[in-house]
């Protein structure tokens, strides 16, 4: 009976069902996740979403739609590939003694449960990180060694200088974010309304001129109610200010990441940077998976899901393999629908 636990559709039923947990950067961004059914999935790179055609009259020619004002290609998603030695498979076998009419949560059954949490964690983190990738530089990276989907080619971190610095307390801080909410509202359509800034900006922020004196623009009709849980206050980020004028709440956020095998963390958002964007902006979509459900399978299964795990046992190692496989990207509303600058030096 426990043998059919490690079958593969088992297996991604249960790692489907473990609870992601909360992340601000995720949680803040990405407004859904799909499931694709194809290996490949369709990225639109530019918008044409404010063209309008010329009136023409009956016996005038066609308007040639120009392919660079909507282009679209297709990308296999990169590849996350995890393996842990599937010690629950052998407690299973051993059994600790108990009986055949014995099946009540087992020691087995812990064991495979703290497996797949591991390997869903990782693969989490993991997207996680592909987020942070997109919001610094403007590029999801697909694996590694390959060239990253460039979104937009014009996006770049802007780099302040001289009294623009936001280290200025007359710096117009205030201007700067309204600017630039603005431009990409006129661009995209999109209003930016949240500010994710490092730590290290956060002071400078709180004694800005112009902050302070939006801060003051508050009135009857103006609040915000926290609605924070404890749990969630526990996490890498804080609510700093609201600006009624912008209607803008500006985060302090910072967090690490590491890679399997290095020794070095990296920040998600890296010092002296804000990134201005809209919530839920971004979408994280998950391509199919062809794989084989044990070694001896001659062929390999489409598998439609988010995350997929299989227990394997192959010649080269003595050790059974739960092996966690999925193939995220993650996508802009719209490729320019938000900014990364460097605000101090």
């Amino acid at each position: 009976m426990a043998r059919t636990i490690f079958l593969t559709k088992n297996l991604t039923k249960a790692i489907e069902r473990i609870k992601e947990p909360s992340h601000f950067l995720w949680d803040k961004c990405i407004g859904n996740e799909v499931i694709e059914s194809t290996v490949e999935i369709e990225i639109h790179t530019k918008d044409a979403g404010r063209l309008r055609a010329p009136l023409v009259g009956r016996r005038d020619g066609l308007i040639l739609v120009e392919k660079q004002e909507w282009a679209s290609d297709k990308f296999a998603p990169p590849h996350i590939k995890l393996k842990v030695v599937n010690e629950a498979e052998e407690m299973f076998e051993q059994q600790f003694g108990r009986t055949e009419y014995d099946t009540t949560y087992s020691p087995g059954h812990a064991e495979l449960a703290k497996e797949l949490i591991k390997l869903k964690s990782i693969g989490y983190r993991t997207r996680i990180w592909m987020l942070a990738q997109i919001l610094n530089t403007g590029i999801c990276p697909l694996a590694d060694g390959k060239a990253g989907i460039t979104f937009n080619n014009t996006f770049a971190k802007e780099i302040l200088s001289g009294s623009d610095l936001w280290s200025n307390a007359s710096a117009d801080i205030i201007g700067y974010i309204e600017e630039k909410q603005a431009e990409i509202q006129q661009t995209t359509g999109i209003v930016i309304d949240t500010l994710i800034i490092s730590p290290d900006v956060t002071p400078y922020i709180m004694k800005n001129s112009s902050v302070l004196e939006a801060l003051k623009q508050v009135n009857a009709n103006t609040f915000q109610v926290d609605s924070t849980t404890q749990s969630e206050k526990r996490k890498k980020y804080k609510r700093i200010a609201y600006i009624p004028s912008l209607d803008v709440t500006i985060y302090s956020y910072r967090d690490w990441v590491k890679k399997i095998g290095d020794n070095d963390e990296g920040l998600l958002v890296p010092s002296k940077t804000i990134i201005g964007l809209q919530a839920g902006s971004f979408s994280c979509h998950f391509g199919s998976l062809a794989l084989k459900s044990e070694p001896t399978a001659k062929k390999a299964m489409k598998h439609v899901a988010k995350e997929v795990v299989r227990s394997w046992t192959t010649d080269q190692t003595e050790d059974d393999e739960l092996q966690y496989f999925s193939a995220p990207i993650i996508l802009p509303d719209d490729a320019q629908g938000w900014f990364t600058s460097q605000v101090l030096v």
